[in-house]
């Protein structure tokens, strides 16, 4: 008698032990097949630094199994699909590499120059960033897109066969925002503007020409009216420029104070 309840138990057991297997099997978040009916179930595709499966972008098909049927969450803790944004997958640039133009070393999305139509649904609202991870777009700079150069190739004159903006004469004025304060290269890679040559190709361009002579030292054509022409470079103070640009009373005083200014040589 005592043999045969031994034997019951055991099966008793045994079929407690694959019951449980078999339902694990159904009901919990595991398997290869789990959440994918081609039997890929992996989340190796990182998006906003989170990890997504890659049928990503049709997620009541692929990821409805685990997410839940609004894909608000499933019932073992998998995160609904709307913590991190909204239902990006319906937009028809989903799966697509929509960060193809390259600006200052860095991928920006075409309509870079309306990001407030463009760029908030996952820049954020105000640009400084997303809630993925997605970059704040003042990063690097700031809202240069409410310029009226944005989107437009303004390197339009070739130098060296390097391309140069219009207004190269006076960088000081049109160059700094990009290629930094004093000219030596902007924080997004843009390259210094002494890299090829120093500053005496700029102050000697253009009407910025340094063909008067004056004690064997060569003045802009408007040396008496320093303070109106000449402190772009100079500095605002006449005492040196940030490139080496000599300071206007290194070999004299405030001359173009003199009312003979400019009446001889």
């Amino acid at each position: 008698m005592g043999k045969k309840v031994t034997l019951f138990a055991c099966a008793l057991l045994l079929g407690f032990l694959v019951w449980n297997h078999a339902c694990s099997k159904a009901d919990t978040p595991s398997g290869p097949a789990f959440g994918n009916p081609n039997g890929t179930g992996s989340h190796d595709v990182t998006l906003g630094g989170a990890k997504h499966q890659k049928n990503y972008c049709e997620p009541l098909q692929y990821c409805a199994r685990c997410h839940g049927p609004e894909l608000r969450g499933g019932d073992y803790g998998e995160p609904s699909c709307f913590k991190c944004h909204a239902d990006k997958w319906n937009g028809p640039s989903c799966g697509k590499n929509t960060h193809t133009a390259s600006l200052g070393g860095v991928k920006h999305a075409p309509n870079y120059c309306s990001p407030f139509q463009n760029c908030t649904s996952c820049h954020g609202s105000d640009l400084r960033g997303g809630t993925g991870g997605e970059l704040s777009c003042f990063k690097c700079h700031a809202d240069k897109w409410n310029g009226p150069s944005c989107g437009k190739n303004n390197h339009t004159v070739s130098l060296g066969g390097v391309g140069h903006g219009p207004n190269y004469c006076f960088p000081y004025q049109n160059c700094t925002s990009c290629h930094g304060s004093n000219l030596r290269g902007g924080s997004n890679g843009e390259p210094s503007c002494l890299k090829c040559h120093n500053q005496t190709k700029w102050m000697n361009c253009g009407s910025v020409q340094h063909n008067h002579g004056m004690e064997g030292v060569r003045h802009a054509t408007n040396l008496c009216k320093p303070l109106n022409d000449c402190v772009q470079c100079h500095g605002n103070s006449l005492q040196g420029g940030p490139n080496g640009e000599p300071r206007c009373t290194k070999c004299h005083g405030q001359l173009w104070q003199n009312a003979n200014c400019g009446k001889g040589d």
